[in-house]
């Protein structure tokens, strides 16, 4: 059918103009927050965990619903995983690093 070579993913870049762009979120919280770009992929890929373990489509190519649950991602859980990278990350009392 028409509709599933719309919503299919694809090469052309459809998938990507669905979902928020994780990346711009969590650049945007580290800024805000005024700490170091070099823990964004690390926050990342806590982020990405989060969306593909919680998020919950009703069906194959739902990605409203998998955008509408990044956009009601809390800012504390963000902050939870600039968190856990203290307790067990880049940034876990390693000589050299030090984080504003």
């Amino acid at each position: 059918t028409p509709w599933v070579d719309v919503s299919s993913s694809s090469a052309q870049g459809q998938l990507a103009a669905h979902l928020p762009d994780l990346g711009l979120l969590v650049a945007e919280k580290l800024s805000q927050w005024r700490l170091p770009a070099p823990l964004a992929p690390a926050v990342l890929a806590y982020l990405v965990l989060d969306v593909i373990e919680r998020a919950q489509p009703l069906f194959d190519g739902d990605w409203s619903s998998v955008a509408r649950y990044v956009s009601e991602i809390p800012e504390e859980r963000i902050a939870d995983y600039v968190s856990a990278l203290v307790f067990d990350g880049p940034i876990s009392g390693r000589p050299g690093i030090s984080v504003p």
